[in-house]
């Protein structure tokens, strides 16, 4: 399926246990400086984050994805001078086609989840309720999900994909990567076994976007855009509750829905994502992509 040879990316050979060790050490990193840079912001909005079933504002949940921000800028900072030596822009930000790929990637993620949305109304698993707008709202939910593409991307397709890429074979390191970034989300509120496993599949897909492209423009835009319309489009997003612009009103939680875990706790998104997948490898077999 994957034809990339590893110096398509500019990877250097690594002995393996030196990557793992890398590896171990930038997700520990990860955790905890974010998780302390979090707790200050919790700290200065006074909000009790051990408290998983707790409804945040959009702001809120804006200050604390933006502490978390700070925390990783700071880890990926320490680690590319201090320890891989790298200018940030080999994590993926160079090549010539950025705004091709972004657009690509912003299009795919606001196709998903449009057809998602249309399905569920054909089935009558949804009814629409009303619609709405507010720009205030508009704007803090565009900065949030931006921050978190890109501070998820630089590190699970950036840094730790493309240390395994460099170790292990393409197949073992998309597993990998994969599942770290799948269970990122197992402590997000309403978590269930099926939206694990689509997160685990929508890292496969950013995975390969990240080989196909050479660069992380399109998995951040892809991730952006999933995120961003999955909350417009009126689901919550890996079970956090965000803004909707669009309001619908389920009958049930199930499985075709997603439930308060979103359109990616559903069997749909199951169903959407295997056609990008087999999408996605066709491409790369015939190596357009």
């Amino acid at each position: 399926m994957l034809c990339l040879q590893k110096k398509d990316l500019g990877i250097r050979d690594n002995k393996e246990s030196n990557v793992w060790a890398r590896i171990c050490a930038i997700i520990i990193a990860y955790i905890s400086i974010g998780g302390m840079f979090q707790y200050i912001g919790g700290h200065l909005l006074d909000i009790d984050l051990t408290n998983n079933g707790l409804q945040h504002t959009t702001y809120e949940l804006l200050i604390l994805i933006f502490c978390s921000f700070l925390g990783t800028f700071v880890v990926m900072y320490l680690f590319l001078k201090f320890v891989d030596r790298e200018a940030i822009v080999k994590l993926g930000f160079q090549g010539n086609k950025m705004a091709k790929e972004l657009c690509l990637g912003f299009s795919l993620g606001l196709l998903f989840m449009g057809i998602g949305s249309v399905l569920l109304l054909a089935l009558n698993e949804v009814v629409f309720s009303k619609i709405v707008f507010a720009t205030q709202e508009v704007v803090l939910t565009l900065l949030l999900y931006l921050m978190v593409s890109v501070m998820e991307e630089v590190i699970f397709r950036g840094y730790v994909l493309r240390k395994l890429l460099g170790s292990i074979n393409i197949y073992w390191a998309l597993l990998v990567s994969s599942s770290l970034f799948a269970f990122m989300h197992v402590l997000n509120p309403h978590f269930t076994i099926l939206g694990l496993f689509n997160i685990f599949l929508s890292g496969i897909i950013l995975g390969l976007g990240y080989i196909y492209t050479k660069n992380l423009w399109f998995s951040i835009a892809f991730h952006f855009s999933w995120n961003l319309f999955q909350s417009f489009f009126g689901f919550n997003v890996s079970g956090e509750n965000t803004y909707n612009i669009i309001v619908w009103h389920r009958f049930e939680n199930n499985l075709y829905n997603g439930g308060d875990f979103g359109m990616e706790g559903s069997v749909l998104c199951l169903g959407l994502q295997i056609f990008i997948l087999v999408f996605m490898a066709y491409y790369g077999t015939q190596d357009k992509v």
